[in-house]
């Protein structure tokens, strides 16, 4: 993960443009007429998207919006922020490559006409993890622009080149990375040439993301889900928008979107059911992700204590505790996720207090089998030793894949290419349960520690872990199987 105080601030650029820049007044430039509750000086769309964006601590590098709006637009933007005018969609590209051009570090581009929950500006502007990435929602007023496969963004067109394999609407807001900005540029620099040849009048922000996946612009999809977001150029359309804003419950459509949707089936549908209740309290209480790391270490200290005294009450007691730290450890990734505070020490204490825990449980029902005559150290040792060695595979298999590239052949794609054919949902979960992930192991290690005694854990453990570490290691080797080295190495 990266530090979030080593990541650059996002350069920003407005673009205030429409496809119909002769029609009537916009919201843009004027408020939405007054509601229930009428304001003595009801903000403009652009001035609301400006704010919410300051309080992501950014403020616009460039204004680009059409000549006969230029001087509107100043009187909104901060004075020192340029505006730069342009006459068409070639000259507007141009300008846009340009901004695009200048600079390292990540910019963003945002349609000045959007209007949408500040989560979702965050999560494209203010999360240090992300690189290039895309807003993309449903289809509304136009047809959809861009093609989405596996939360990125593929391909992409316009309503002057458009793509008949679209699935997704572009929102609008669009961040480059540092490292993809020249190459976006040039692939802008000649998609302006394209326009002026062509005479096209297109939405510049579709064009940016055109010229991004021509540029070969790894794009991640974010998608709007339930949050409200949409772009308006209206008076009445952004008067209903807003109303619709004011009704949905921002945080609680953000605590929903911060539980991982790629975790196990117990964790999924029961453990995520259960931790946003916790989440929403620990980011009332400003508790750190690091803060309730720490918590769910002392929590599974508790469970490791009680189990070690090896009574079936307490036994019990300790499996509650145990379900308690797995809910704990959902909380700290998701307070994380909502706070958008990343560090490597909160990423390294994460993976290993997960370990270091399950590796005190499983001494404490040894030695909770013992306090009662019964031996379970060879067994514990063993299902010990199992699991290590899941976990060096995993790692191991991780820690190389940026040195493989490319596909290969033979037995390995094969049995990917098998993998991708049955990955419907109740494959999909089944393959997930059977890599006997944390949570499937810490349910059994509660429900067999409470019901069937320490020895009934290691030796459940044991056989399916067995089961599970040969399916695993199968896969993975099979995997780089079906990749070429990338470097060689000595």
């Amino acid at each position: 993960m990266t530090d979030r105080q080593n990541s650059p601030v996002p350069a920003l650029v407005i673009v205030v443009d429409t496809a119909d820049p002769f029609g009537e007044s916009t919201a843009l430039l004027r408020p939405p007429p007054a509601g229930p509750v009428a304001l003595d000086d009801p903000p403009t769309v652009l001035e609301r998207l400006l704010g919410r964006l300051a309080g992501h601590g950014l403020t616009p590098t460039a204004v680009l919006t059409r000549s006969q709006w230029r001087d509107a637009v100043g009187a909104l933007v901060p004075a020192h922020v340029p505006v730069i005018a342009h006459f068409d969609t070639a000259g507007g590209m141009a300008a846009l490559a340009a901004q695009v051009e200048r600079g390292e570090g990540p910019v963003v581009v945002v349609a000045g006409d959007l209007l949408c929950h500040d989560g979702l500006l965050g999560d494209l502007v203010a999360d240090p993890r992300l690189r290039s990435a895309l807003l993309v929602g449903a289809a509304v007023d136009g047809p959809p622009t861009v093609r989405v496969d596996a939360d990125a963004v593929v391909e992409a067109g316009t309503d002057t080149a458009p793509l008949a394999a679209a699935t997704a609407a572009g929102m609008g807001l669009l961040r480059v990375d540092g490292a993809d900005r020249a190459a976006a540029a040039r692939a802008m620099w000649r998609l302006s040439g394209v326009a002026a040849v062509h005479n096209w009048t297109t939405d510049l922000t579709d064009l940016a993301v055109l010229g991004a996946t021509q540029a070969g612009v790894a794009l991640r999809a974010i998608g709007v889900g339930d949050y409200v977001c949409s772009r308006v150029t209206r008076t009445e359309q952004a008067a209903g928008v807003a109303a619709r804003l004011a009704v949905v419950d921002e945080h609680r459509v953000r605590l929903r979107r911060v539980a991982r949707p790629d975790d196990g089936f117990y964790s999924t549908f029961v453990v995520r059911r259960i931790s946003p209740k916790f989440t929403a309290y620990a980011v009332r209480w400003n508790l750190s992700p690091n803060q309730i790391t720490g918590i769910a270490f002392g929590v599974a200290l508790l469970a490791a204590w009680w189990f070690a005294a090896g009574s079936r009450l307490e036994l019990v007691v300790g499996a509650l505790l145990l379900q308690l730290s797995l809910v704990l450890d959902c909380v700290d990734g998701e307070t994380a996720r909502f706070t958008r505070q990343f560090t490597p020490l909160g990423a390294w204490l994460d993976a290993t207090t997960d370990r270091v825990k399950e590796y005190l449980v499983y001494a404490a029902l040894a030695v909770g089998a013992s306090q009662h005559g019964h031996s379970a150290w060879t067994l514990a040792t063993a299902t010990l030793a199992l699991q290590v060695f899941r976990n060096f595979v995993d790692f191991g298999f991780v820690a190389t894949l940026d040195e493989r590239q490319g596909a290969g052949a033979g037995v390995g794609a094969a049995a990917i290419a098998l993998s991708e054919r049955t990955s419907g949902t109740a494959l999909k979960w089944a393959k997930r349960m059977v890599f006997l992930p944390i949570g499937e192991r810490w349910l059994l290690i509660s429900l067999l520690a409470a019901f069937g005694g320490p020895r009934a854990v290691f030796i459940v453990l044991l056989a399916l872990g067995l089961v599970s570490a040969v399916y695993a290691t199968t896969g993975r080797v099979l995997r780089t199987l079906a990749v070429r080295p990338a470097v060689q190495t000595g």
